[in-house]
Order: C-alpha cells, then structure tokens, then sequence
C-alpha cells in the first residue's frame, strides 16, 4: 500500500512544489499528482529504469522485485517523471554526476548520466537499508539490479521532480485465473502470499480497507463465473484502489459494472440496460501505436523498442472511433493508439473524488500475455509499473509487516545465469519463487520465461 503524502515531501528538502518544465505544474498523469520539486544529495541511490538495467538487450524486470522488497523492507523511495517530457524515453533526471555502487562498485570511475523512463531514488539516509535488502535480494539468485550512488555536484544542484513519493507497500489482489499475472510477478522477483495474493472469485476481500489492497487485476476473464466481482472491483476502486484488467476482461468489467448508474471509464447511457453491452469493441490488427501522455506513470518503458504481446487474444486492440464519446478525455487516455486502434486505456474511474491525488485508477490492456522477448516485455512492465502506482490511503491499521523471519521460509529465485528451482518445501516452510532469465538448465541462455508458470 502506497500514498501521497504532502506533508512528508514538505520535509524533505523540498524547494519548490512547481513542476520543472515549460508548463510549471501541469502533466498528463491522473488522477492529480503533484510533481515536487527535490534536489538530489551527495550519497543518494539513483536505481534506473531505462536501458542501463538490460541483460543481453532486455531490462532486467527483477529490478521491479528489488523496488518492491524496499518498500517493504521499510526503505523511503521516491518515483521520479518529469512532467511535460516529450516522448516516453525523454529525460527524467538530467546530467548528474553518479558512480555505479551495484552490482559491482566502480566509485573510481565518476560518470555524468541522464536517467529515463521514470528512475526511483532512494535518499542518502536510507542507502545502507537498501543495500541490506540489495544484498539479500541477490543473494538467492536474483538477476542484480544496477544502482548509482550521487557524487559531488561541480556545477548547479540537480533537482529532480518527484511524482510519487512511496510511504506505504504495494499489495496486488489477483482475481480470476492468476497464472499470467502471477508469472508477470513471479519474474519480477514479487513474492506469493506478501506482495501479491491470487483470490479467485473472492471479491468481497479487496474491499475491506483494512486488507490494505492498492492493486486488483484481472486477465482473461468473461465474468461468466461470479460476475459479481465487477460491482466489488469498482467499488474497491472507487474508494481509492487501482484496477488492472487485460483482454476480455476490460470488456466483461465495462460490460458488467452497473454500480450506481455508471461504469469504470465509459457512459455509455445507452448500454445501461444490457449487461452484455460494453462500448469497448473490438479492433483491428494494429502496430505498436503511441503514447500520448508520455509521463503517464504506467508508460514508464522503453517506448523506442515498440511494443507487441507474445499471444494475442480475445480483444486484442479496441476500436477507438466507437469508444469516441463515452468517455471523457480529460480522466481517460486511449493509448499505444494508431488513430484508428488502441491496445491500452488509461483513467481516473467515473465520479472519483476531486480531492483525491492518489488511487482510483483503471488500467486496460489488450492482448493475452506478454513475456520477455523484444517489445513484449513492455506489456509486463505496464503491469508492474501499475503495481507501484499509488492507491488512495487505505486503512490507517494497514502496517504491514517487512518479510517474514528468513528461518522460517525457503527463497527460491530463477536468475538468468542458472534457470534451477528448488522443490517447493514442505510445509510448515514457505517457499517462495523468483525466476532469473540468465539461463536455463542446460546453462544456455533462456530469455523468455513469463507465462511458464506451473
């Protein structure tokens, strides 16, 4: 669980609450986050999210994994996008003099770098916490994440802007079948049973705030089993929680959710009456399409890549001139659009409270599955980046517990450099997987591995 704290930014050496950009303050992502002004000190981790995390060409998703232990580990972290950018790989730090801390320590070797597709920086105070969980985190195998440490600035102080300061950890409720998206977290190195939890049917868990849920997806799913879970979906959403759904079920959800006369994104007054009307319709084979709101905080990928799933599915783009006109494109993006098509959606749900800064967010994605090959990698990071996005806050007893006693519990992690798992324990120790993409048994290189759970 993760919010937006204003106060929390106030103290820490915040110098000015206006966006850096030729707009000051304003930026496309919903549903009003401020970006905050931080300089970046001497001693600061700076882990990046663009192409210096590549393995052989591929970002190494265990990067997300080592995000999330942080922030259960208790380790302060904060999401830097620059507002107004133009384009997704454009800069979201400028020229800042780093060394490269992890995984190998190069502090003789001062760089200035510029960092894209929205770093995380971790303050100075809270870098020996995070190398602790760095350490643990690799030592069962996890492919290591690169990190750089802020050096002495010869010219002006850096300033960064922040767009999420993360106070709270991330919990993913996964409803429905939960293989792809579970494969999706199991090789971002996130942990079954803590950081995600597969709930079937069982809707009715996500809205009790004080199951501190910041995150609810689903994949493939015609609602044929349960269709109750939209109006529990929704209403987890409207009260401040985010929703990921992907192929068919962005059409059953919109199709299904009659709660209180609207639906998640979409109007539509004249499907009203029929549950099995949804103004999502299905669309063409399409290319990769584009971003339009390039600091979308889901949008955080390699956009220059391209983008593709590795199965196409039931809906596989959306027609974009049948979705004109039952959405407002102020609280809603159609994105990875070629002006005819788009595979994804993006939006704050219909009549969200104004006040909030945070949460009620709905992400649709188009396509069945996405692995680690090429451009489709991207579909498993909007995934993940929908993971870290905030929800609004959620019930004040939701202090989560950082991981459990390691004497209790097996980690299990598949790195690309040996593609071994361990059996699972048997019970009472708790076993936990997290797969690497350096190599298969056989010691060849294995770099696709999403949606091989089982």
């Amino acid at each position: 669980m993760m919010w937006f704290m204003i106060t929390i930014l106030l103290a820490c050496s915040i110098t000015s609450a206006l966006a850096k950009c030729s707009n000051p303050g304003t930026h496309g992502d919903l549903p009003n986050p401020p970006s905050i002004m931080e300089t970046l000190e001497v001693g600061d981790l700076v882990i990046p999210m663009d192409s210096k995390q590549d393995i052989d060409g591929i970002f190494n998703l265990h990067t997300y994994g080592f995000i999330v232990h942080l922030l259960w580990g208790d380790v302060n972290a904060s999401w830097v996008i620059k507002a107004c950018k133009i384009g997704v790989d454009a800069n979201d730090i400028d020229g800042v003099q780093v060394h490269k801390i992890l995984p190998e320590d190069s502090s003789s070797m001062v760089e200035t770098l510029d960092f894209s597709n929205g770093a995380i920086v971790v303050p100075q105070e809270s870098a020996a916490a995070a190398m602790e969980v760095y350490n643990a985190f690799i030592e069962k195998g996890a492919d290591p994440p690169v990190v750089y440490s802020v050096q002495v600035q010869l010219a002006a102080p850096v300033e960064v802007e922040v767009r999420h300061k993360f106070v709270d950890k991330p919990k993913i409720g996964i409803l429905g079948d939960s293989k792809i998206h579970a494969t999706v977290f199991d090789d971002a190195g996130l942990v079954e049973g803590i950081h995600y939890h597969a709930l079937g049917t069982d809707a009715e868990l996500i809205i009790d705030p004080k199951n501190c849920f910041t995150l609810v997806s689903n994949s493939h799913d015609t609602l044929t089993i349960a269709p109750e879970r939209a109006s529990a979906v929704r209403t987890f959403t409207r009260d401040g929680g985010n929703f990921f759904a992907q192929d068919s079920a962005a059409v059953t959800y919109e199709a299904n959710a009659l709660n209180q006369g609207v639906r998640f994104l979409f109007s539509a007054s004249e499907c009203m009456s029929d549950k099995m009307c949804s103004p999502i319709k299905k669309g063409e084979k399409m290319s990769t399409g584009e971003i339009s709101q390039p600091d979308l905080a889901l949008a955080q990928f390699n956009q220059t890549i391209g983008f593709d799933y590795a199965q196409g599915g039931r809906w596989n783009s959306g027609d974009s001139s049948f979705a004109q006109g039952n959405y407002d494109p102020s609280k809603a993006y159609l994105e990875l659009s070629d002006g005819t098509n788009f595979k994804a959606m993006a939006g704050t749900i219909i009549d969200y409270s104004p006040s909030r800064q945070t949460g009620g967010m709905v992400f649709y994605l188009a396509g069945r599955s996405y692995d680690q090959c090429g451009n489709s990698i991207n579909g498993a990071r909007m995934l993940l980046n929908a993971a870290l996005i905030p929800s609004y806050k959620r019930d004040s007893s939701c202090n989560l517990p950082t991981d459990p006693n390691p004497t209790t519990r097996t980690l299990n992690i598949r790195s690309r450099k040996s593609g071994n798992i361990r059996k699972k324990a048997d019970p009472p120790t708790e076993t936990i997987h997290i797969r690497s993409r350096k190599s298969g048994k056989s010691g060849k290189k294995k770099s696709c591995l999403l949606n091989s759970r089982g």
